[in-house]
């Protein structure tokens, strides 16, 4: 846990996973900023489910207090709370460096990630007819027209965040490492404030 700067005691795991909470130093993370946070993630305006099933009568309700997250299902918890009954904290990229899938979602997500690794894809062919996600994230038939290349890079930032898709033209300098063992380069971050932020490795 961590001071924030209203003297209130906050968890770095949820400070890490509430939005609109700040840390005024990012890379030591202190003090945190709960300035931003909306009034309606206060645990009752929004709701804890674990909260509320293990406290089927409501008399224990007012002394729950912290602030939920919410599954993209829109089911709502506390971080600690999600945490013991198995929901899934993983990192992912900026500008959300962790993502949250409650146990539902995260089982549901599993049994279509097993079921993608099991087909087998072969190489697609120019003017190949196939079925593609378009950008409104529906799936189309369309016709494949020209095939390109594309290095992207595994990059982790000093503030813990990392991405799997750093374009080789966001990477601004390569800063040569005294010790051949640790490397770092320059990116252009889309956050305006990352910009040029040193990075542990690149791969």
């Amino acid at each position: 846990m961590d001071e924030s700067g209203d003297k209130q005691w906050v968890h770095i795991s949820c400070a890490l996973l509430i939005p609109d909470v700040k840390f005024v130093n990012g890379i030591d993370k202190k003090p945190i900023d709960l300035s931003e946070v909306k009034p309606s993630r206060r645990t009752d305006k929004m709701g804890c489910i674990y909260c509320r099933k293990s406290n089927p009568d409501n008399k224990m309700v007012d002394y729950f207090a912290g602030y939920c997250v919410q599954c993209k299902c829109f089911a709502s918890f506390h971080v600690t709370c999600g945490h013991r009954h198995g929901v899934v904290y993983a990192a992912g990229d900026w500008p959300e460096p962790i993502t949250i899938a409650c146990k539902k979602c995260s089982n549901v997500a599993q049994s279509n990630k097993k079921q993608v690794s099991d087909r087998v894809l072969s190489e697609v062919e120019t003017n190949e007819t196939v079925i593609a996600k378009h950008k409104n994230k529906r799936f189309y038939r369309a016709k494949v027209v020209d095939r390109l290349e594309q290095t992207f890079h595994h990059v982790h930032f000093v503030d813990n965040s990392f991405t799997k898709q750093l374009k080789s033209c966001d990477i601004l300098l390569y800063i040569a490492a005294i010790n051949q063992l640790t490397k770092g380069v320059s990116v252009e971050h889309t956050v305006p404030k990352l910009a040029s932020w040193l990075i542990n490795f690149a791969h």
